[in-house]
């Protein structure tokens, strides 16, 4: 997904698929093909804070394995993207 569906330089989707999947198709939530969109990237997002977010400008992919107490909490959530904002902010 970082590589525009590349793997070794080979196409591994279709040309363009990526970019129509990170698309905003829906627009609350902003959520593409099973991808949310997020400022500056997009991720895929299990269930007690399992999460895979990109940011392609920076070429960064942050990899969450966690165990929230609740499936999902806004609070909880707000921290981890402090959290991804200041990790983005350290690789420039």
């Amino acid at each position: 997904m970082l590589d525009h569906g590349k793997a070794a330089r080979h196409d591994v989707v279709p040309a363009g698929w990526t970019e129509d999947a990170t698309a905003e198709h829906v627009t609350k939530p902003p959520y593409g093909y099973f991808w949310w969109i997020i400022p500056g990237g997009y991720e895929a997002e299990g269930i007690f804070g399992q999460t895979l977010s990109m940011f392609p400008q920076e070429h960064l992919l942050v990899a969450i394995n966690s165990a929230w107490p609740v499936a999902w909490s806004e609070e909880i959530n707000a921290v981890r993207m402090k959290y991804l904002t200041a990790l983005r902010a350290a690789t420039n």
